[in-house]
């Protein structure tokens, strides 16, 4: 699936999806699998609100995309839109609480055919909110046969007054041991300001500092 420019990519969800998020999924009748091109496409903003007492949250399955092909190589997935999913401010002082990042994952699952691979040179921001607390951070975990990332990641922890939010974890797995991931983006999980604790980056299974 190759997204233009003008699409606004929002495919029919069931009822029991959030309605909050970028979710895609389908089937293909041929004997290749699908790929997904997020190409020519600037950005995708999926934020938690601002509050008063709260920062709204974004969601917890706030982007993810997954090719699946049983029997065959999953397609491949190419992501060049800056995604950002961040948790909101909390703009009432004293007591107040950052919203948490929202979650993204891009996933290829198919028969461990080298072909499917992931290459994202899309920055993704899922953040913490700003508070009197500090949001938390969340997640992102890209995982295929083969990833490469050029981008930069960042899932910190929400600044705080009083206590600052922990930063979130990134995960970048490229599943076949003779092409490990390639990263030459940025990674980050800082605490947010002043307390916060920092998260973890992962890459291959090994965490990194």
């Amino acid at each position: 699936m190759r997204v233009p420019e003008s699409s606004k990519f929002r495919n029919k969800e069931p009822d029991y999806a959030p309605k909050e998020k970028l979710w895609s999924e389908g089937t293909n009748a041929s004997s290749v699998g699908s790929d997904v091109e997020l190409v020519n496409f600037p950005a995708i903003t999926l934020n938690g609100g601002n509050g008063a007492t709260t920062g709204g949250s974004a969601s917890g399955q706030a982007f993810e995309i997954y090719t699946y092909s049983p029997g065959t190589a999953a397609g491949p997935i190419t992501d060049e839109a800056a995604i950002e999913a961040k948790g909101g401010k909390a703009t009432g002082g004293t007591g107040s609480t950052g919203g948490t990042g929202g979650y993204v994952e891009m996933r290829t699952n198919g028969t461990g055919d080298p072909a499917e691979v992931i290459n994202n040179s899309g920055s993704i921001y899922v953040s913490g909110g700003t508070g009197d607390t500090g949001g938390s951070g969340n997640t992102v975990n890209i995982w295929a046969q083969h990833v490469t990332n050029s981008a930069s990641l960042t899932v910190n922890g929400g600044d705080g007054t009083t206590t600052g939010g922990n930063g979130g974890n990134i995960s970048l797995t490229s599943n076949n041991a003779t092409m490990p991931t390639t990263n030459t983006g940025a990674l980050s999980v800082a605490g947010g300001a002043p307390s916060g604790n920092s998260g973890t980056k992962t890459i291959d299974g090994t965490v990194i500092p």
